[in-house]
């Protein structure tokens, strides 16, 4: 009983997996169409987040110079406040 079970066991998985191996040139050149179509689109999305990431780069760059800009400031005026007043 044991040896049966392990047997039709087997048998169902390579009956399932021969199953994925088995398709028509329509299916492969569907495929096909489908995989061009896919790297058509992701390259398309690749070159769409590198323009994004370049446009966070220089938002980050121009915060950066601006906060660089209101720290001078700040010091400015307290070397200036401390001139002044000592």
């Amino acid at each position: 009983m044991k040896h049966t079970l392990i047997r039709l066991l087997a048998i169902m998985t390579l009956a399932g997996s021969m199953s994925a191996f088995a398709t028509t040139e329509k299916a492969k050149s569907s495929s096909t169409a489908a995989s061009e179509n896919t790297a058509r689109t992701s390259a398309a999305e690749e070159q769409a987040a590198w323009v994004k990431a370049q446009q966070n780069e220089q938002t980050k760059k121009v915060l950066e110079q601006q906060r660089l800009i209101l720290q001078q400031e700040k010091q400015w005026e307290q070397d200036l406040h401390s001139i002044t007043a000592g």
